[in-house]
């Protein structure tokens, strides 16, 4: 379970700690612990398709009205994830429920928002 993953990572064995995530996943994580910190080391992994896949399950499990500093970080992360691959709308959609939020993610989202308008306008342009 989760606790078997925390474990694995103390002892610097990340296979064995994202098996132990997978199986919690699949057991027991209803407040979206294990799905995050799989997401995690997928990430730091270079996996993004995988971090990405975790992060979206972590929403949709969770499901919360207010966003706490998992939440902001998942949506951060696809934010970014659909910005770098051109999705700009979808981009968009996660970096906007930042904005209400107090963190350094808001700041982040504010940034990325602007960014994403920029290449809005220079693709209207051009097109």
């Amino acid at each position: 379970g989760v606790r078997a993953g925390g474990c694995y990572l103390r002892l610097d064995r990340r296979a064995e700690a994202m098996k132990a995530y997978e199986r919690a996943i699949g057991a027991d994580d209803r407040e979206g612990i294990a799905t995050r910190r799989l997401a995690k080391l997928y990430a730091e992994d270079g996996e993004d398709d995988a971090a990405a896949r975790c992060y979206r399950r972590h929403l949709e499990m969770t499901a919360a009205e207010d966003v706490d500093g998992p939440e902001a970080e998942a949506m951060l992360y696809l934010g970014t994830y659909y910005k770098d691959r051109g999705d700009l709308d979808t981009a968009g959609l996660y970096f906007s429920k930042l904005l209400d939020y107090p963190g350094h993610e808001k700041e982040e989202a504010k940034a990325s928002l602007r960014e994403i308008r920029s290449r809005v306008v220079v693709r209207t342009a051009k097109g």
